[in-house]
């Protein structure tokens, strides 16, 4: 089968739709003619008698035919059952995130801990420990390593590789000369 093109552009521009002769002339009057209610019409004539009937014993036997649709056909569909399988996958899927978590947030400290001590200087850590009045003694009595080594504090010095020079620069001579 072959498709043809289809333009609406080059189609001739003409009504196809038509309407009888006079339709609207005389649509008023037909429309009327059909709804409107006759002149002598009146309510009080119309015959007072109940056009509804009711079946014989229809509400006597009402309940009991209520009571056996309802009960044939309800069923308990409960929303949540609870099985042991789900549970245990509950339990595994979450231990297996608090593992994960833990781990990932363990390695992503100590790379932060190591990665901010890089970009500060020793002369930076020395005004720290001064302004916070650190003692060397009491360090070593709050660990764990302190009670186990003695450290005097040439050997401490040794450890914190600080040169001569930088504990020199960050002694003040005048406190040192009060002290002696």
């Amino acid at each position: 089968m072959k498709k043809e093109k289809f333009d609406l552009e080059n189609l001739p521009k003409q009504n196809i739709f038509k309407v009888p002769e006079n339709y609207f002339e005389n649509l008023t009057n037909r429309i009327e003619a059909k709804t409107s209610i006759p002149n002598n019409f009146n309510l009080e004539n119309l015959p007072k008698e109940n056009i509804f009937k009711v079946p014989e014993s229809y509400f006597e036997n009402l309940t009991s035919r209520i009571e056996a649709h309802t009960s044939a056909k309800t069923k308990i569909v409960p929303l949540v059952t609870w099985s042991k399988k789900r549970t245990w996958v509950s339990i595994a899927a979450c231990s297996a995130m608090a593992i994960l978590g833990y781990f990932t947030l363990m390695s992503e400290q100590d790379s932060l801990s190591n990665e901010a001590l890089a970009g500060v200087q020793n002369k930076e850590i020395v005004n720290y420990l001064i302004q916070e009045d650190f003692n060397q003694n009491d360090f070593a009595e709050q660990t764990d390593f302190g009670k186990n080594l003695k450290i005097n504090d040439s050997d401490l010095i040794d450890n914190l590789k600080v040169s001569d020079k930088d504990i020199l620069q960050s002694v003040d001579l005048e406190s040192v000369e009060e002290e002696i």
